[in-house]
Parts: structure tokens; sequence; C-alpha cells
């Protein structure tokens, strides 16, 4: 199934909403939320980088001062990163992908029993 990709999304939020989807299938609302909050977030970023490259980093009332969207900037990408992590996806080293989205409770059962069993079996060997 294609999702269309948001009509407010600028140049680079439409290209990270494209590469995103090419690679993962986000289908529930909630992943597509934080998503979308990924994209906007790249659109304010090159659009803040392509000001301080016009303007300098530095402030332009007190040059000793760096340019007041570094700030903003970095705000924004703890905003990407948070929100592409929160869609728990396999990026960087992962080599196998996550599933989507919050575990069922089977699944949230099955590794609760497996970080007993390992607690157990590592207290056995400390004894």
């Amino acid at each position: 199934m294609k999702t269309i990709i948001p009509k407010e999304l600028g140049d680079a939020g439409r290209a990270l909403w494209k590469a995103v989807m090419a690679e993962y299938d986000v289908v529930d609302v909630g992943g597509k939320a934080h998503l979308l909050a990924a994209c906007r977030a790249e659109d304010d970023i090159c659009r803040m980088r392509a000001t301080i490259a016009r303007e300098g980093d530095v402030c332009k009332r007190d040059p000793s001062k760096p340019h007041p969207l570094l700030a903003a900037i970095r705000g924004l990408e703890a905003v990407r990163r948070q929100s592409l992590k929160a869609l728990n996806l396999a990026i960087g080293d992962d080599l196998q992908p996550k599933p989507i989205g919050r575990p069922s409770d089977d699944e949230r059962r099955r590794l609760k029993r497996q970080k007993e069993e390992a607690w157990k079996r590592e207290s056995q060997n400390h004894d």
C-alpha cells in the first residue's frame, strides 16, 4: 500500500519520509506521527543551516556569541533523533530489523522470561 507524503513537508522532509518508507513499512498512526515530527525537524534544520550559511555562524549584534540558530538546530536534531528512535527501526549497526511499535503482551512475557532465566544462570555461575 502506497503512503501519501504529507504536503506540508519541504524537500529535506520529503526525502527523509521517502527514505524511511522505502525501507520500513510504517503503517500505524503513532509511527507516522513520529516520522512526521522527524521530517518537520529535518526541514527546519535545513532551513536554519541555510540561514547560517548566508549570515555566518556568529551573532550579528555580538560577534563573541554563536548564531542563535545553532542552539535551535541542536534542539531540532534531538527531536529528529528521538522521533526516529521512537519508531524502533533497525538503523546503523543493527543487523536485525526491530518490530515497529510496542511489543505485544506475549512478546513482553517472553522477554521477561528470557531476562529471568539469564539472571538465574548468571547467579548460579557466581555461586
